[in-house]
């Protein structure tokens, strides 16, 4: 209570200090709009702190003072922000004019009153936000009490005890609890149908009560005959893939619509007649959420063990003939719709807490069995691992991981035991979460196979369709959906959990309040839109690549490798571009991150040293260009050809196909070996080798003859033979040719090697090889050696 004191006493001075402020300044038309946001204010402060204070009010009064404090935040928050940034405006412009002169100096009129101007405006727009500063404390320390409150009451109503079902005592007081609203309903109906007037009324009635009877039972009809699938059923083709999944659920949901709508029909029919009072209209009023607990959890079990639709399995709820799972459903569905209307016939008959523990518990124990039995279905269909990336991408089925399951499974055993020992309120609050959670990550999966079906339909070769969504850049779009339907679901689960609206509302506005960061502040909204135009650009960069590459750079006299460079150059430049523009979009200033950027080179220049040499050694590359993508170079002991330039590295393919990433600084600072800089000509030498006694000009001429005959070979230079000396075994040529592309050196002078075999064959010039004469000197001593006796003696040293 003291620091309750502490606060006012703080918040009266200060807003004492606000009043003289709006005294001595003068007031615009905009200041009387901010002193009626303050006396707004004070009303909403003031009665909040009376409800606080007495700790009385209800939770739902509560709730309505924590959305209007929150709305009023808000409002207070905006108008923050703008008196913020109107004063940057006003500081800016006021430095703008330089500093006041010197006393004695005489400033221009003009300056002078602009600066006396804007002043007078600084002050005046400091009002509001001085104001809106210590109103956002107050509202902030309102918000929190608020909760708190709340959050004491939840933990409180959890852990207290109210009835045990199995106390015999409280079963005759449950039975009179139940007979009571039943007589009541019936004695309500028995009043109106004894007056003379209300009776009259009635029959008045019937002619409209018998339409809508009719149209609720003409719906039904519709839909247990599936009067839709033989209407529409030429839509979903059965031999295309293309939809089939969203049209047989569009379908689905429009049949459960309109049984839903037969159920809603029927009872206004009923509500309409006039023979309720109170308790009967009550029970006329919970049948409503009755029929849309038990038509939804129809829908679900329908579309997860739907055979036409492509649905990723629900954790391993659909299997064999796809009804185990959705049986349990339809089960859970049914206790818990009948949970529900137990609920509003106690909160309207009053009914004790034993009345209550008797009829939830077995209610609540058949869940726990069923929900245990689907737990189990979780678990015994735990996908094996694989290496297919479709097997893998439908392993996205929204399976629970295993601890998770074995913590609901003890949360499952857990509850029924607490509603017994009678903590009933705790109890529910852990098993119907636990099944509306089911529910909603069950349509999240129908959900994300309507979307993967058609995702898949666009990107598989084998459907014809346009605008195929071919490529590995489109891998992702099932991640993407999966990570989007999860952001969905998180406050709604959390909602599901217990959390307030009024928490997730703070959430949001926390978010969207964003954090400062110098003289800007980081927001979520800025975040997407950061996101957002840095994706546009990059896009458009990727664009302006693609058409300077198939339209613009063919038409222009550029070799490959400059067009490369270019295209380098046009990336790097749009990314960095995008980056700053997404950046300035959020409000930073990128002269302070400059500073920052400035001060953290000199601390980490040092450590990277060789990151920054291979940065700029890449720079040079893509502008000088003494190496291009597609040359054939010897580098570092390895040769190859060059596959991709980045500001890094330099990665070459070698003949064997493997990768060799090599820094840019050693290609800079190193010697390079380029066979294709300025041409993709090159020369191919083949030796060759006849015997002694072999005309050396015969030679030489059908040398010569193959040369000048291959089609790769230049004809200006054209080739030559050069006889290279005398050999220990063979007279010495080589051919020498210049070749249109040296890519093909290989192959050029395995074809030479070929036509010289068959030349030299047909001529009958043969191609030594090497032969060696051996002379044994000791021949008698080897001959004894190898005799039997010789044998036989070493044999026998061998086994001593």
């Amino acid at each position: 209570m003291l620091h309750r004191i502490i606060i006012n006493l703080f918040f009266v001075k200060y807003l004492f200090f606000m009043i003289i402020l709006c005294f001595v300044m003068p007031l615009s038309a905009q200041s009387v709009e901010k002193s009626e946001l303050i006396l707004k204010w004070e009303r909403l402060a003031s009665r909040a702190d009376e409800v606080l204070e007495k700790s009385q009010a209800s939770n739902d009064t509560l709730k309505i003072i924590l959305a209007d404090l929150l709305k009023q935040r808000k409002e207070v928050y905006d108008t923050q922000v703008f008196s913020e940034s109107k004063i940057s405006k006003l500081s800016e412009e006021l430095e703008a004019l330089g500093l006041p002169p010197d006393r004695g100096i005489t400033e221009n009129t003009i300056i002078a009153s602009r600066r006396a101007d804007l002043k007078n405006l600084i002050e005046i727009t400091t009002v509001p936000f001085v104001i809106s500063s210590g109103m956002l404390k107050r509202t902030d320390f309102l918000i929190q009490e608020a909760n708190m409150i709340l959050r004491e009451r939840l933990t409180q109503k959890l852990f207290s005890y109210g009835a045990t079902p199995f106390d015999s005592g409280l079963w005759p007081t449950a039975f009179r609890d139940i007979k009571g609203f039943l007589s009541r309903m019936v004695r309500e109906t028995m009043t109106v149908l004894n007056s003379d007037t209300q009776r009259t009324l009635f029959f008045q009635k019937i002619p409209i009560m018998t339409v809508l009877i009719t149209v609720g039972i003409f719906l039904f009809f519709i839909h247990f005959k599936g009067v839709l699938y033989g209407t529409f059923h030429f839509v979903a083709n059965p031999q295309s893939k293309v939809f089939v999944p969203l049209v047989e659920v569009s379908l689905n949901s429009l049949s459960y619509l309109l049984l839903f709508l037969s159920g809603f029909v029927v009872i206004q029919a009923f509500k309409f007649s006039g023979l309720f009072g109170y308790n009967g209209i009550t029970f006329i009023d919970a049948l409503i959420p009755v029929v849309v607990t038990l038509v939804c959890s129809r829908w679900l079990s329908q579309n997860l063990c739907h055979d036409k639709i492509r649905l990723q399995e629900l954790g391993g709820l659909v299997v064999d003939d796809g009804r185990t799972g959705s049986k349990f459903f339809n089960w859970l569905g049914i206790l818990f719709s009948i949970s529900i209307l137990i609920n509003y016939l106690a909160e309207a008959g009053s009914w004790t807490v034993g009345t209550q523990a008797i009829l939830h518990f077995p209610l609540l124990t058949l869940t726990s069995v069923f929900l245990f039995q689907l737990v189990g279905l979780l678990r015994q269909n735990v996908s094996p691992q694989t290496d297919d990336p479709k097997e893998q991408l439908n392993k996205i089925k929204f399976q629970l991981p295993i601890q998770l399951q074995n913590l609901l499974r003890i949360i499952i055993i857990v509850a029924p035991i607490l509603a017994a020992a009678g903590y009933l309120y705790a109890a529910q609050k852990l098993i119907y979460p636990i099944l509306v959670s089911l529910a909603l990550i069950a349509l999240s999966s129908i959900i994300f196979s309507i979307l993967y079906s058609i995702f898949d339909a666009f990107s598989d070769p084998s459907v014809k369709v346009k605008g195929k969504l071919t490529g590995s850049r489109w891998a992702l779009v099932p991640v993407l959906l999966v990570l989007v339907l999860g952001g969905i679901n998180v406050p709604i689960i959390a909602l599901i959990w217990g959390a307030q609206s009024s928490d997730i509302h703070e959430i949001w506005l926390r978010l969207n309040e964003g954090i400062p960061l110098g003289s800007a502040r980081v927001t979520l909204p800025g975040l997407i839109s950061l996101v957002v135009i840095f994706c546009f650009g990059f896009a458009l960069t990727r664009l302006t690549q693609r058409v300077l590459r198939n339209s613009v750079l063919p038409k222009t006299t550029l070799d490959s490798g400059g067009r490369n460079a270019l295209l380098s150059g046009v990336g790097y430049s749009g990314i960095i571009l995008s980056t700053m523009i997404a950046i300035s979009s959020t409000g930073l200033d990128l002269s302070s991150l400059a500073i920052v950027a400035g001060a953290l080179s000199v601390g980490l220049g040092f450590g990277l040293q060789t990151i920054v040499s291979n940065f700029v050694s890449g720079v040079i590359l893509l502008i000088e260009r003494p190496i291009k993508e597609g040359d054939w170079i010897e580098v570092a002991g390895f040769s190859g050809t060059v596959r991709k330039i980045s500001v890094r590295s330099t990665q070459i393919q070698t003949f064997d196909r493997g990768t060799v990433i090599v820094p840019n600084s050693e290609l800079i600072s190193g010697s390079v070996l380029n066979y294709t800089h300025s041409n993709s000509m090159g020369r191919v030498r083949v030796p060759v080798g006849v015997a002694y006694g072999t005309d050396p000009r015969r030679v030489e001429t059908i040398l010569l003859r193959i040369a000048e005959s291959h089609p790769q070979v230049l004809k200006d230079p054209g080739p030559s033979v050069v006889f290279m000396g005398f050999g220990s075994d063979s007279i010495d040529f080589e051919i020498r040719a210049f070749m249109k592309d040296v890519g093909y050196v290989l192959a050029i002078k395995s074809e030479m090697n070929y036509e010289i075999t068959e030349a030299f064959n047909k001529e009958g010039i043969e191609i030594p090889f090497a032969q060696r004469d051996v002379n044994i000197k000791n021949f008698e001593s080897l001959k004894t050696v190898l005799s039997d006796e010789g044998v036989k003696k070493m044999q026998g040293k061998k086994n001593d």
